[in-house]
């Protein structure tokens, strides 16, 4: 479907006459993103300085679109309506940018309804649209509920998501299935798309009843549930040539890569299942026909149409957890404090979260290696493990880690058995310490459950010793997986 709204355009933030008031104080825009993630609303206030209004934003230079992406990321509501108090947004492409956020939840929808005068009049529309678009049934829940009217195009866009309860409530609220715009009805849609469920819900007034018995005869699959959903290829290493396949369970799905994206057919037969998608007519394209099959890996894609030639792709199903990883795992990873205690505990605290580790625990994982530097189960730390809040208390006895912001690996030493900060400089401790963590990055990769194909990157952080630990060298390694980072 052809988007069908008209962007206004961005208005550039002006950065004032002399006159005007200068914000406070000044942060840089790593560390102002870091603050809404974490809920420094107080700082935020002070960079952007005393006057209420949108230029305060480029007098700081600070870019408002980033700082809310990042109190959504951390759920920071405090902060979400501190810069809504701020003139954020300020256009309606701001508003359909931010409202499309895969963070934007309910409850800072209703902050913007209740916040910013007219929001509902100016940007409920837009906002309808995006929720439906992104599937967020609380947000259109919400929307309708103050009186935004439902659009076509809005009813429209629920159909890949396949919401068919939320569609049904649209249609509820007001929303005509039988209107056209664009040149198509919903229900001619659903029929182009050859999708009984679709059909089902929209024909209220019964008017296509021996079409819909058609698509259910003739395409709703008699066995195949273990196809249903969505799955993804990732190519390994990342790039171009991602594909996910999604399968609905009246017969039809969609079947998207890099190059754009079809609706298409499906019928399963065993373990495999025949996919043949539809131009933009809802014609099918018999020649591009494709067999998938499902594996103990995961669903076996062929690298072109007719499955002859090429590497095999596994395309892996797509589950609640990876949808919702990036609510667990953060967008930057801030070390604040690591505290060594007399127990042989290691107090490791990042973005207000903490955990406890045991020392020897990272120390027994350096030993499953050669060279000490493979990320394994031992020394990879997951970020859903680690507690919210500061480290609670410090046991009598415990040191403080300094942390030294300076890249640091032991690939720069000649035998892997030193760290260096490059090929000339040795790593050293900080004066005066027996310890020092530092940065330290890898190229290895991890190969744990879940990772066995191809592995996935990691982050790396040292700890420098003023002697050696049980497996013969003065530092250990402990790792955050990179692939659930939120970038």
């Amino acid at each position: 479907m052809r988007r069908l709204l008209a962007f206004l355009p961005t208005p550039a933030l002006f950065l004032g006459l002399l006159a005007a008031p200068a914000a406070a104080g000044s942060m840089s825009a790593q560390l102002a993103n870091e603050a809404a993630y974490l809920g420094d609303a107080d700082e935020l206030r002070e960079a952007l300085g005393p006057e209420r209004s949108y230029e305060a934003f480029g007098r700081a230079g600070l870019d408002p679109q980033g700082l809310f992406r990042h109190a959504l990321m951390g759920r920071q509501q405090d902060v979400a309506a501190l810069l809504m108090e701020y003139g954020f947004p300020s256009s309606r492409w701001e508003a359909e940018k931010i409202l499309g956020d895969r963070h934007m939840t309910p409850e800072v929808l209703r902050l913007f309804l209740e916040k910013v005068p007219g929001f509902a009049q100016t940007y409920g529309p837009v906002a309808l649209l995006v929720a439906a678009r992104t599937d967020n049934a609380g947000m259109c829940r919400l929307l309708m509920e103050t009186g935004v009217p439902v659009t076509p195009k809005a009813l429209a866009a629920l159909f890949l998501h396949r919401d068919l309860d939320l569609i049904g409530d649209m249609i509820g609220h007001g929303a005509d299935p039988y209107a056209r715009e664009d040149g198509i009805t919903p229900v001619e849609l659903a029929m182009q798309w050859r999708s009984a469920d679709l059909l089902r819900v929209l024909d209220v007034r019964g008017l296509h009843a021996e079409r819909l018995a058609e698509l259910e005869r003739d395409l709703r699959p008699a066995d195949g549930t273990e196809f249903l959903g969505s799955w993804k290829y990732h190519p390994p290493g990342g790039g171009f040539g991602e594909m996910v396949f999604t399968f609905y369970p009246d017969g039809t799905g969609l079947f998207a890569g890099g190059v754009g994206a079809a609706m298409g057919v499906w019928k399963a037969g065993g373990d495999a299942a025949t996919i043949v998608p539809m131009d933009e007519k809802g014609q099918l394209a018999e020649e591009q026909s494709m067999v998938v099959k499902l594996t103990a890996e995961g669903l076996e894609v062929p690298s072109a149409p007719g499955g002859s030639g090429g590497p095999v792709r596994i395309a892996r199903k797509i589950t609640k957890a990876d949808l919702e990883s990036d609510w667990r795992y953060p967008p930057f990873v801030r070390m604040e404090k690591v505290v060594l205690t007399g127990g042989g505990d290691l107090l490791i605290q990042i973005n207000r979260r903490h955990l406890s580790v045991p020392l020897e625990r990272l120390v027994r994982a350096a030993q499953e290696s050669p060279y000490g530097r493979t990320p394994v189960d031992g020394n990879l730390l997951r970020w859903d493990e680690f507690i919210p809040g500061a480290i609670p208390a410090v046991p009598p006895g415990s040191i403080d880690l300094p942390y030294v912001d300076r890249h640091t690996s032991p690939g720069y030493s000649v035998k892997w058995d030193k760290l260096g900060f490059d090929h000339s400089t040795m790593a050293v401790l900080k004066e005066g310490h027996s310890f020092t963590v530092f940065p330290s990055e890898t190229s290895e990769r991890y190969y744990g459950p879940g990772f066995e194909r191809f592995g996935e990157s990691v982050r790396g952080y040292a700890i420098l010793a003023d002697r050696p630990f049980e497996h013969g060298k003065d530092w250990v390694l402990f790792y955050f997986l990179r692939s659930k980072e939120n970038r």
